[in-house]
């Protein structure tokens, strides 16, 4: 396990002495947190913010392991009316979002020093929520030591962390395109189609919520380019049209490119010209 980049992230945990992990249950943090548990100890814990973004199968994922691991959780609830600014859906979105949650994060972390697990390829993205983790002076190691996502999933893996495999996730409100307003009602929709897709055997997947007037919601999914064929297939496409119409849309499209990471990023210069 030990390595040279390994080496140096432990020496930047270590340099912290105390450290509290902002902890979502997926690939990044879950090495954080892990690493920063064999290098400090007890001096290491998890901070969890819990809000209307947030796949119940992550929230539940999240628990589960500081439970088995018996790691100290602080778990902070968020609630939709804070969350106020982020809901009018502006590019600008992932920034304020990201600097009211760390802001309370931070202040739940004391004296610790408050890390997060962005990676040098979340730098390939657009990611205006980076400039709220600057502003407010959140570390991120794993950044600092050059790990790179296929390193991390590597390293989990080595640990024989199943988490390793985790498919890539992102908050509720990514699946909403800019300049559609998000609401608590579109979320819990957004989340409820997206399990039951997956239980059809769609390990990575996205169900974009695209507003169609008096038409209601449409369910645009997107799965893995070379699953596009057996999704479209009728059978399939039946149980994922029954799937998305009992969690509330009323319609199914499937995106014939399939999933592509930061695919509502791609409209964003469209968006600036306008504005």
């Amino acid at each position: 396990m030990r390595n040279e980049k390994y080496d140096a992230l432990g020496k930047l945990l270590l340099g912290y002495g105390s450290a509290a992990v902002a902890f979502s249950g997926g690939v990044d943090s879950t090495f954080l947190l892990t690493a920063a548990r064999e290098v400090l100890g007890e001096n290491a814990f998890a901070i969890f913010a819990d809000s209307p973004v947030v796949m119940e199968q992550e929230r539940q994922e999240c628990l589960a392991f500081c439970r088995e691991k018996g790691i100290r959780l602080i778990r902070l609830t968020v609630t939709a009316e804070e969350m106020e600014t982020s809901w009018e859906n502006s590019p600008e979105r992932c920034y304020y979002c990201k600097r009211l949650l760390f802001f309370k994060m931070k202040e739940a972390a004391g004296d610790a020093v408050l890390a997060e697990g962005t990676n040098v390829d979340d730098l390939s993205d657009y990611r205006p929520g980076i400039r709220a983790l600057r502003e407010l002076g959140i570390q991120s190691p794993l950044l600092a030591a050059g790990y790179t996502k296929e390193e991390i999933r590597r390293e989990l893996r080595e640990r024989n962390l199943k988490v390793w495999e985790k498919p890539a996730y992102a908050c509720l409100a990514s699946r909403i395109p800019y300049g559609e307003m998000i609401t608590e009602d579109k979320l819990r929709k957004i989340d409820r189609a997206e399990q039951g897709l997956r239980s059809l055997g769609f390990r990575q997947l996205r169900v974009r919520c695209l507003e169609r007037g008096t038409k209601g919601l449409e369910a645009r999914v997107e799965v893995l380019p070379e699953a596009v064929e057996r999704l479209r297939e009728a059978a399939c496409f039946s149980e994922a049209e029954k799937i998305v119409r009992e969690a509330g849309f009323s319609a199914l499209s499937v995106d014939p490119k399939g999933y592509r990471r930061g695919s509502l990023n791609r409209g964003l210069e469209t968006i600036r010209t306008a504005d």
